[in-house]
């Protein structure tokens, strides 16, 4: 008998040849660690963007009251804040160490004698390492009594910080201190104030201010007001909604909803061009580097580039299906980077605006993660209606899918992992099967009226079941390999949230919506109903079986939320106080913890006393699902702030351990071809045949609760030989 060991990548394999013609490959990683990656968009509009000095970053800021960090071929790199209201600004200092961010909280103030909403806040962010290293921290958070902070720009030495506001001033604090260095007014009616929308600094130290009565006000360094708009006959006629300085300070541009750019001298300030073109407001405005070209952006969604000298439009670019909300080119004045309404941040080519890139992906809550059982590949959804697929090692994307015409409400990988399974919310009440290998649509399955909630494959992918969403009473069993429906259940009575089968296969849990709020045990094999769960005080958000399929964890929206099932007397025990909503239920593959996500954490319970292992706050937004690896060595996880992470895990996780053949079983022999062999208890192993060595066939998953693993009547032939291998996944 011949022994090699082979190693690749994240799997250990060995090889040995067999005299019988059959031959067998075997194969073979804190509790809570940083993301290995993470990736997604933003759940909500744009308000502004800004590159790093030195060209390497994006940073983007959204009313999800999230910044996003991104590296320049538009990998998240960081989300640096959760706020609960949106975000509405955002700016990089010229010396690349901060970051500033602006928003607003509760309260009011009154000007005169109108009353606003709101205190002015500004979150000050430091990186002394780079913004990917461990030490970025959050330097102070300054409120002002100006109301909401409209507009941030960084002097050009990096020590002073400009913020507009809604009630009309602005203010410029040190950034060394926060004290406040000046305070000056933006506006020129009479009758109210008017909001600053844009603020900029000169080379010089001039600070200009664009206002929502028409205006621009500029400073002097001093602080000494040098020249007002509204004094010359060329002064815009509506709001002004950006301004900002050529690089060489010698030119002011401003930008106005009355459809023009203006460029004025700023040593006779006098207007030297007016640029026409836009069809309807113009929103953002920026210089290149060079100071040779302006972009700006419009309501209508389109990004101009402009000649500066000669005031030619050099190209239009059709950016965004909604308003363009903020500009700005990259450090080299290669691309234009652009945001929207419509939740995204796009980069052009600023000589012909071509498209580069999109950063992030999906740019809706993510209501759904899968990890593929090889645990090569994950998949994410969400109320975007696509699916994006990415390599579970690095986060890369492999394929968007168009996913369903309305929201995807579920997702889930095959056994085989071959193909992915998408349900579609009430608009589109369809069940869609995608080939992974090219993303091929290979069939739609017309489900139910009200929108698939939930999905499960069998473990051994022969039957998928789904749930509907409301006024669907039953769930559905599907043969997996034409589509025909098998089975109805009836029982619940206001639709079905989720679905899980056993790891055996012949059980299936499913969960009810409120008035209805139980978990429903069937038998697969003829459709009975085993048990009605009851104790949940509202709609049930997730079930999960425990690897041995004795016990079952359910969540729901209501208090008692988190509850473990003893399956063969029906007893229930509750996990934590039950006051916050669970979104997400699993157990580790060892069985040994619970994992649960609510409003504002992963815990990690043991499950054996119940205890809490420990409680992940969440940095941003609410974690809404997540998924273990086969054998738990990853946790995927989205949030509803679009983004999608991946972690390694320690809890429960059972490693990559080899599987050891003991004995082997010729294709020939009456009971088929098949082995035993020795395995850690509740591995996961995936069995594989092959005829020349080079192409693999799946033939099944297998585990065992027990240290010993037998296999028999496997699909192959022995002609002239067959070899088999087990690959241990993630």
């Amino acid at each position: 008998m011949k022994l090699n060991l082979l190693l690749y990548n994240r799997v250990q394999s060995i090889l040995f040849a067999a005299s019988l013609g059959l031959a067998l490959l075997p194969s073979s990683q804190g509790a809570f660690p940083a993301p290995q990656w993470m990736q997604g968009g933003h759940a909500a509009r744009i308000t502004a963007v800004a590159c790093s000095p030195d060209g390497t970053m994006i940073a983007s800021a959204s009313e999800d009251g999230t910044v996003k960090l991104w590296s320049a071929n538009g990998t998240l790199l960081r989300t640096l804040m959760a706020q609960t209201n949106v975000l509405t600004a955002v700016a990089w200092s010229p010396d690349g160490s901060k970051i500033a961010v602006g928003t607003y909280t509760g309260g009011s103030i009154r000007v005169g004698w109108s009353t606003y909403t709101g205190l002015g806040l500004t979150y000050l962010w430091q990186a002394p390492s780079g913004w990917t290293a461990g030490d970025v921290s959050l330097v102070r958070v300054t409120t002002n009594q100006f109301g909401k902070v409209t507009a941030l720009a960084f002097s050009t030495d990096s020590t002073r910080l400009a913020s507009g506001c809604a009630a009309g001033s602005n203010v410029v604090h040190s950034v060394a201190t926060g004290s406040v260095i000046a305070s000056r007014p933006a506006y020129n009616t009479s009758a109210r104030p008017a909001a600053v929308m844009s603020v900029a600094f000169s080379s010089s130290g001039m600070m200009a201010s664009g206002g929502e009565d028409a205006s621009i006000r500029v400073y002097s360094s001093s602080w000494n007001l040098l020249w007002n708009s509204i004094n010359t006959g060329d002064a815009h006629t509506t709001n002004v909604t950006a301004v900002a300085f050529s690089p060489d300070g010698a030119l002011l541009a401003s930008a106005s909803l009355d459809q023009t750019v203006k460029i004025w001298s700023t040593s006779s300030w006098t207007l030297q061009q007016t640029l026409t073109g836009h069809s309807d407001g113009v929103t953002s405005l920026a210089f290149n580097p060079d100071g040779q070209r302006i972009v700006s952006g419009c309501v209508d969604g389109t990004v101009k580039v402009w000649n500066r000298s000669t005031g030619a439009c050099l190209v239009t670019i059709p950016a965004h299906a909604l308003p363009v909300t903020a500009l700005v080119f990259s450090t080299d004045g290669a691309r234009v980077v652009s945001a929207s309404e419509d939740n995204t941040v796009r980069i052009w080519s600023a000589a012909d605006g071509a498209a580069v890139g999109t950063l992030g992906g999906q740019n809706a809550c993510i209501g759904a993660v899968a990890i593929s059982p090889d645990g090569i590949l994950c998949a994410s959804a969400g109320g975007n209606q696509s699916i994006e697929v990415r390599h579970a090692r690095d986060g890369s994307i492999v394929r968007r899918l168009p996913g369903n015409t309305n929201y995807v409400s579920s997702i889930a990988f095959s056994p085989d992992s071959m193909t992915l399974a998408s349900g579609g919310g009430p608009l589109d009440p369809t069940i869609r099967l995608w080939r992974m290998s090219d993303g091929e649509l290979l069939r739609t399955i017309a489900a139910t009226t009200n929108g698939v909630m939930a999905l499960a494959w069998s473990p051994d992918g022969a039957t998928l079941a789904s749930g509907g969403d409301s006024v669907e009473q039953t769930l559905q069993l599907w043969d997996a390999a034409d589509g025909t429906l098998r089975r109805m259940l009836p029982g619940h009575t206001n639709g079905v949230t989720v679905l899980a089968f056993s790891p055996g296969g012949d059980v299936l849990a499913s969960g009810g919506r409120r008035f209805d709020h139980a978990v429903k045990v069937w038998a697969v094999t003829n459709g009975a109903l085993l048990n009605t769960l009851t104790g949940h005080a509202n709609n049930i958000e997730a079930v999960a079986f425990a690897p041995g399929g004795h016990l079952l964890a359910s969540g729901s929206s209501g208090v008692n939320s988190l509850k473990v099932w003893q399956l063969s007397d029906s007893s229930s025990r509750n996990f934590g106080t039950g006051t916050d909503p669970v979104s997400a239920v699993a157990f580790s593959p060892d069985g040994t913890t619970l994992v649960s996500a609510d409003r504002d954490s992963i815990k990690f319970w043991d499950v054996v006393s119940g205890a809490l292992r420990e409680a992940v706050t969440q940095s941003a937004y609410r974690v809404t699902t997540f998924a273990f690896s086969p054998n738990g060595n990853l946790f995927l996880y989205g949030r509803e702030d679009s983004t999608v992470l991946l972690s390694s895990n320690l809890y429960g996780a059972l490693g990559q351990p080899a599987l050891a053949f003991v004995n082997l079983t010729s294709p020939s022999s009456a009971s088929g071809a098949g082995f035993s062999a020795s395995v850690q208890p509740w591995t996961h192993y995936i069995i594989q045949s092959s005829t020349n060595l080079a192409g693999w066939t799946y033939l099944m998953q297998a585990a065992s609760g027990s240290n010993t693993l037998s296999i028999s009547g496997l699909p192959v032939t022995n002609d002239p030989a067959v070899f088999l291998r087990a690959v241990t996944p993630p």
